[in-house]
């Protein structure tokens, strides 16, 4: 499964939040009455230990949405609020706050009428840093929705859920020649795969993508990460790849820095569901 991690930091900068308004998460299962500029944020965190004061904030003014305690597990929040881009400003851990450094905050998108779903939004500390993990799992939010929000997954989610397909052989365009079939290098049952192959006649690798799903993909980030001896630079970068259902794509080139010495590199990545006249 495709996952980005985002570093977060402490800082002692005290960010003063009374001028903007905040909402909390609707409290009751009923059906919503939208109007043309408004839709609904559902946020699934996933905590092994409670944080509070969690803050996800639009990236165009409006409401700040606010969820005052995360207990232990995996929790949902619905809120009806505008439509937009929101982002993990901050959150709690005991007395200790973390804020989301410029550029890197983990976001997701609510249209306008619609459902907009964060994916699972897990704060851990690991090795000694507070990160949060952005992981999609579709089908397994639809059945948590339908379980506690049965009338707002009943008005919401209207497509039927993308069935995971078979492992079948594939046609990507592979290193030194397009159109070469080949078998599935990645796991079928995920959403987005990815997997990497050497290049033909150099120490290079590329990297490809699969969308296994019914919908259309928006890769948003990519990440080279744990790099050694590689050419390119190993930072988080916007992406623009659009990958259509069940089609594959190769994503990026590594290159070693030392042709002639070893290489290691691991990567991540963000994406997203495409509605219908979205580009």
């Amino acid at each position: 499964m495709g996952r980005l991690r985002v570093l977060v930091g402490s800082l002692s900068l005290t960010i003063m939040l009374s001028a903007c308004s905040i909402m909390q998460p609707i409290q009751q299962d009923q059906p919503l009455l939208l109007s043309k500029d408004q839709g609904v944020a559902a946020i699934l965190m996933d905590a092994l230990d409670p944080v509070t004061d969690v803050f996800l904030k639009p990236e165009d003014g409006g409401s700040t949405l606010d969820i005052p305690a995360v207990p232990i597990g995996m929790t949902l929040y619905i809120f009806q609020t505008q439509a937009g881009k929101y982002c993990l400003q901050q959150f709690y851990f005991g007395t200790i706050r973390f804020f989301g450094l410029p550029g890197k905050m983990t976001c997701f998108d609510v249209p306008a009428g619609q459902l907009g779903y964060s994916g699972n939004l897990a704060p851990r500390i690991i090795n000694g840093k507070p990160v949060i993990e952005q992981t999609y799992n579709l089908n397994a939010f639809r059945a948590l929705l339908k379980q506690q929000y049965p009338r707002i997954a009943q008005q919401f989610l209207s497509p039927p859920a993308a069935p995971l397909p078979v492992a079948t052989p594939e046609s990507a365009n592979e290193p030194g020649g397009p159109g070469k079939i080949q078998k599935t290098r990645c796991n079928p049952h995920e959403q987005v795969c990815a997997w990497s192959e050497q290049v033909k006649s150099s120490s290079s690798q590329a990297i490809f993508l699969r969308n296994n799903t019914d919908w259309t993909v928006k890769i948003n980030e990519f990440e080279l990460y744990d790099c050694i001896n590689i050419k390119q630079k190993c930072i988080l970068t916007p992406s623009h790849i659009i990958l259509k259902p069940h089609e594959a794509k190769q994503v990026l080139i590594v290159d070693p820095a030392e042709s002639n010495g070893a290489y290691t590199y691991r990567y991540r990545y963000e994406y997203g569901f495409m509605l219908p006249g979205q580009h």
